[in-house]
């Protein structure tokens, strides 16, 4: 993974300013991406500086999005509303993508119809529970950063070893 350097967090633009991100690197040249995940800053942050694709590759972060999206479906489903079968079946079609087993058109297909699902369930989120869900998110994070540094990362269709 990518050292986490200052330069490389002020290209992306973020909310803190320049003083602020030296500050949190402590005299540090980069940090890893563990150590972003103990950072004195909120989760939300926290796992903005983690999710780009300069930390982490591509199929962690893919991973990593249908794992969030499958417990925003468990949540909605424990709080007795069933989500749209085409919410499921993008998160579905995601991991045949990640495995080689579906084409791009046929993944682009599944999230518009995911898409349209969502704009119809018009489903908004409050701050609270969103700042609660970034805990979790981040805790998902990290237990995936520690288990790719005592092991090779896993290889495609091996997601459920994964946290």
């Amino acid at each position: 993974m990518t050292p986490i350097t200052i330069a490389l967090v002020m290209s992306w633009s973020p909310c803190y300013a320049k003083e602020r991100v030296t500050e949190l690197a402590a005299g540090r040249e980069s940090i890893s991406a563990l150590e972003v995940c103990d950072l004195p800053i909120p989760p939300a942050d926290r796992l903005w500086l983690l999710l780009h694709q300069e930390v982490l590759p591509e199929a962690t972060l893919r991973e990593l999005a249908c794992r969030f999206a499958e417990r925003a479906l468990e949540r909605e489903r424990e709080a007795g509303r069933e989500s749209d079968v085409r919410s499921w079946a993008a998160i579905a079609a995601e991991r045949r993508w990640l495995g080689g087993e579906l084409t791009d058109n046929g993944l682009g297909d599944a999230g518009a119809a995911a898409r349209v699902a969502a704009r119809a369930a018009g489903a908004a989120a409050g701050a609270a529970a969103e700042a609660a869900e970034a805990t979790t998110q981040l805790a998902l994070v990290k237990a995936m950063l520690v288990a790719a540094r005592e092991e090779p990362v896993a290889a495609k269709g091996d997601e459920e070893d994964l946290p």
